[in-house]
């Protein structure tokens, strides 16, 4: 029996890192939000049932709880940055703006000049991009990335100098 308990620790372990990986790869915490919950419920019903000791149980709780954890910390470190690059993009397209009459057509026009490179939002594999449109005749340009995927936006209002979230 406890042979079967230390696997079970150890799958709730690997289950932790996949999650983890996988939400930080996501740059959010969706997965976590929608699996751990479940997964200490599951984890403490087990436990009462299976009475696999005080040191397992502990560990079964505490997997989840710490992966949870992990995601909302990554999750706020990502947002950080993701508006700290979105500032400095703002920043730099008022500057091109107020130089030129007119907003960049895209944010590759910026680089140089005004930045050295156009930055991701993100350290993510998936949406990890800003999305820019000048406005054309309008004028009103339009700045936002994926903040929560799939459909949580931040987008700059650049008339109004405010951000808001679009769901």
């Amino acid at each position: 029996m406890a042979h079967v308990s230390f696997l079970n620790t150890r799958a709730s372990l690997v289950l932790g890192v996949a999650v983890c990986a996988f939400d930080a790869a996501d740059g959010s915490f969706l997965l976590s939000m929608l699996v751990c919950p479940l997964w200490l419920l599951t984890s403490l019903a087990r436990s009462i049932w299976l009475k696999p000791g005080l040191a397992v149980a502990s560990v079964r709780a505490a997997v989840p709880i710490a992966v949870l954890a992990v995601a909302l910390v990554n999750n706020s470190f990502q947002r950080r940055l993701a508006m700290g690059r979105a500032d400095q993009l703002v920043s730099a397209i008022r500057v091109f703006r107020d130089e030129h009459g007119c907003y960049p057509s895209d944010l590759q026009q910026l680089v140089p000049k005004y930045l050295p490179f156009v930055p991701r939002p993100k350290y993510a594999i998936t949406f990890n991009t800003f999305f820019y449109t000048s406005g054309g005749s309008e004028g009103q340009p339009g700045f936002w990335w994926i903040d929560v995927p799939p459909h949580g936006k931040r987008s700059y209002n650049f008339h109004e100098a405010r951000w808001s979230s679009i769901d």
